[in-house]
């Protein structure tokens, strides 16, 4: 996957006159899902060409794990569901897997008719959950060429992996045109923006 850059555009130049020069951008910095996984605030920065016709890649990495809050986000398909309420309402303080654990101990021990109808109902809620969790994928991936049946979940989440590293501000520049960066750096530069906004 390609990390994108920040700053000029192209990385390369021919170096000519006015009417020939050619801009390209032949450098880029590529890596794979596993690194994105471990360093996903990577970002690589075009710097300025200086004695040479190729400018210079900045790669700044940021290990640290996000603390900020994750507030609650509506998701589409919820009101699509025949029983949205009632769904909410049952599966509220239930976890699913352990249900499912439950239900084959006891079949193991106790295969009856009863406990067959119980796993068969917990199998055909997972089915009816992995085809949600497919539509939370398809919202967050914004795929309009999702197919039907397609699933392949290490692609997605590499994709919502790499929609929330482009989303992430790595910088910004204060009203004092001063750039700054870091969390509480960029916290108290957008106050301080707004407060000399609003006063």
């Amino acid at each position: 996957m390609d990390l994108g850059f920040n700053g000029p555009r192209f990385t390369w130049s021919n170096q000519r006159g006015i009417n020939f020069r050619m801009w390209k951008r032949l450098d880029r910095a590529m890596v794979n899902d596993k690194w994105l996984k471990n360093m996903p605030q990577t970002t690589i920065n075009h710097l300025p060409s200086v004695g040479s016709d190729h400018c210079p890649l900045l790669m700044e990495t940021n290990t640290r794990v996000d603390t900020h809050i994750k507030y609650f986000r509506f998701l589409n398909y919820w009101t699509d569901q025949p029983s949205f309420e009632e769904t909410v309402t049952e599966c509220w303080n239930r976890d699913f897997e352990e249900r499912v654990r439950v239900a084959e101990e006891n079949l193991i021990h106790n295969n009856t008719e009863e406990h067959r109808a119980v796993l068969h109902g917990i199998n055909a809620d997972y089915i009816r959950f992995m085809k949600l969790e497919d539509s939370i994928l398809k919202q967050k991936t914004q795929l309009q060429w999702f197919k039907e049946g397609d699933v392949n979940s290490k692609y997605f989440h590499a994709l919502i992996r790499g929609r929330r590293r482009r989303l992430f501000i790595h910088k910004i520049l204060t009203d004092d045109d001063e750039w700054v960066q870091g969390d509480e750096h960029i916290t108290q530069a957008a106050c301080n923006h707004f407060q000399n906004i609003f006063t």
